[in-house]
């Protein structure tokens, strides 16, 4: 069953109605032009509606007599609620104007003498009314999802604002745009030209499509991949859709696929927010520059380290690590080079340390490890090596090479006296004060 039978049904209007209005249409046409300028005088008075322009759009008011209650009068009424939408005409000010054009069929159907014509037109009234509502319906949802939308940016933008500017533009932006996808398909539903919304067809031309041609669709993963591709390119061919059957004048149209137009649009920005929730909770525990986990991670890994150690009764050690005048770097280098420097060192420090041991940076020029040694010699051998890779050739950078050293303080794990991760940590950095005044570039183990 079809939107204007499903409707013709609700109202009551049957094959009866229709062969009466037929049968009256002349008749019919000629009572209600004696009275249209009437209706017309009480409309621009009700309504304030600028006189230079029609208030009706053209086969309007013959619609209703028409006895062709199908699509085409669907399609009128529909064009002529998005009319009035236009021009800020809200619903009841509609069904007010609907009432007087009730009215009217009452009148006429008085004048005939036939009361079941008055019944009928007055059914095609109500036709008109729930068409209508549609429409009604459609803005009021358009509005909610623009507060929503609003809301939802703003909290967006605010939430990921620590994110790399490379993802603020790529994945960031293209959440908020196809966020704004589902206000564009209300607008195609109820009128709105394409031009006025400038809705890119393409599903490369997105910012979406842009970002996922240029490498994005890798940062999305793999069981997503797919789902993401599909929505997208379904999406946009519905979009393609409804922009075809507004420039064909058939708004009305768009409406009968609008849910699958929200239901692509929110199968992406639901793929797209939980890849940025992923990439903020890193953020949380990674140092932005080194990529590194950072200070966070680092405290949270200590004590579930000891309390394994103490399980398994694993020999576990800690080095605290610092870079030697590194403020002379920045001071005559600047910060730029500085940074170049700390991210040649962090991939020294990762190819030296082996892979169940972890590395942190534990903020400016200071970095910690959680090793397991086989014991204390090894945990010397770890940290001399980690030593011995800085210095044995510069590191580069784009002013040229610059070399380096360190100094390490390390301490093993005690599993017979007890220790917090907090005591663990002063011990280790105790023996890094010792380093450094003992001359630096070195390693301290007491």
């Amino acid at each position: 069953m079809s939107e204007i039978e499903r409707l013709r049904t609700l109202v009551g209007l049957d094959q009866a109605d229709i062969d009466l209005i037929s049968e009256y249409k002349d008749v019919i046409e000629i009572e209600l032009t004696s009275r249209t300028k009437a209706y017309e005088e009480w409309f621009y008075t009700a309504t304030d509606w600028p006189n230079e322009i029609n208030p009706f759009i053209e086969g309007y008011l013959a619609s209703f007599f028409s006895a062709d209650y199908d699509d085409h009068f669907f399609a009128i009424q529909y064009q002529q609620a998005s009319h009035w939408r236009k021009r800020q005409i809200d619903s009841g000010t509609a069904i007010a104007s609907l009432t007087q054009l009730r009215d009217i069929f009452i009148n006429i159907g008085g004048v005939l003498l036939d009361h079941k014509l008055s019944r009928s037109l007055c059914r095609v009234v109500d036709l008109a009314q729930s068409i209508q509502a549609v429409v009604h319906h459609l803005d009021h949802m358009q509005s909610r999802h623009r507060l929503m939308a609003e809301q939802e940016i703003k909290r967006a933008t605010r939430m990921f604002n620590h994110l790399s500017p490379s993802d603020q533009d790529g994945i960031l932006n293209a959440y908020i745009e196809h966020y704004r996808w589902k206000l564009k398909a209300y607008r195609l539903a109820l009128g709105d030209t394409p031009e006025d919304i400038a809705l890119p067809l393409s599903h490369h031309e997105c910012t979406l499509g842009r970002w996922l041609d240029g490498g994005g669709i890798k940062e999305i993963p793999k069981p997503y991949q797919t789902a993401l591709d599909v929505a997208h390119k379904r999406l946009h061919k519905l979009a393609t859709m409804a922009v075809e059957d507004v420039t064909a004048g058939k708004p009305h149209a768009v409406a009968a696929y609008l849910m699958d137009l929200e239901a692509a649009s929110d199968e992406i920005t639901s793929i797209l927010y939980d890849n940025l929730t992923t990439r903020l909770n890193v953020l949380a525990i990674e140092d932005t520059l080194t990529r590194l986990p950072n200070r966070r991670q680092f405290d949270r890994d200590i004590g579930q380290k000891m309390a394994y150690a103490d399980r398994t009764q694993t020999n576990l050690g800690l080095l605290v690590i610092d870079i030697d005048h590194f403020k002379k770097i920045n001071d005559e280098y600047g910060h730029t080079i500085g940074d170049e420097f700390l991210k040649q060192l962090t991939e020294r420090f990762s190819h030296s340390i082996r892979a169940a041991d972890s590395i942190y940076r534990w903020g400016g020029e200071e970095f910690t490890a959680l090793v397991w040694p086989s014991d204390q010699e090894e945990l010397g051998k770890i940290a001399e090596r980690l030593r011995e890779s800085v210095m044995e050739k510069p590191l580069t950078t784009s002013n040229g090479t610059l070399t380096a050293t360190i100094s390490i303080g390390a301490v093993m794990y005690d599993h017979q006296v007890h220790q917090t991760s907090d005591d663990l940590f002063r011990a280790a950095d105790h023996n890094l004060q010792v380093a450094k005044q003992s001359g630096r570039n070195r390693v301290v183990l007491l």
